[in-house]
């Protein structure tokens, strides 16, 4: 990637994680490139990018998972690209579990029910209920390669109890606004069922698990 990026190009190769295992269904994870919201900085590849996005959400069994930038959703431009690549939003919408990342960012901001609700009301509007996600960053990422694998795997090793006890905090706000304001709203519950990123991995792993036995039939019957 830095070779790349050094030389200011662009790789349509994908990069692709495999992973089999007795314990999990066996799967492959496709990283694909993110799309540049501002034309004026670097090289425009969005028609690269969306020959790669057909090419992969098009595969038999293919899921996605969109990555949400934490602010509103007319200034998200990942859903309206995908729109536009795949010609509309049924032919994909299904296939997609959202994860808004960095949501640390808007805590501040969505510290009430009412604020939550009104941020998340037009993502909801469009069929997109995005998982909450905080993951904890480095204050610098400057360090020898040894020392910054060691630092993120430690980051790793607390990230779901520093992310529970961040969330932990924010309902609290919540809920204490609300004794004190009772006319304010309590959380949607659509959306307190996408709090966390353990959430977001629950859903991914439930979708995989419905398309597994509504495959097995098929998959049954070609064994015979």
């Amino acid at each position: 990637n830095q070779a790349l990026a050094d030389q200011n190009k662009f790789s349509s190769d994908s990069i692709y994680l495999i992973v089999r295992s007795k314990q999990v269904q066996n799967m492959r994870f496709v990283d694909l490139p993110g799309i540049i919201s501002n034309k004026s900085k670097g090289v425009d590849n969005r028609s690269e990018i969306k020959a790669i996005l057909k090419y992969e959400i098009f595969k038999a069994n293919t899921k996605m998972c969109v990555l949400l930038e934490p602010k509103e959703f007319a200034t998200n431009p990942i859903v309206d690209f995908i729109d536009e690549t795949l010609g509309s939003r049924d032919a994909w919408i299904d296939k997609a579990t959202f994860m808004m990342t960095k949501f640390d960012m808007r805590l501040g901001d969505s510290r009430t029910g009412s604020k939550t609700n009104a941020f998340f009301k037009e993502f909801m509007e469009n069929k997109v209920f995005p998982h909450m996600v905080i993951t904890e960053t480095l204050a610098t990422e400057n360090l020898a390669p040894l020392e910054l694998f060691k630092q993120r795997q430690e980051l790793l090793g607390k990230a779901e109890r520093t992310e529970q006890h961040r969330f932990d905090e924010w309902l609290t706000g919540h809920r204490q606004y609300l004794e004190t304001h009772p006319s304010d709203e309590e959380l949607d519950p659509r959306l307190k069922k996408c709090i966390g990123f353990k959430s977001a991995a629950d859903k991914l792993r439930q979708i995989m698990l419905e398309d597994t036995a509504r495959r097995l039939p098929e998959v049954l019957q070609e064994i015979r």
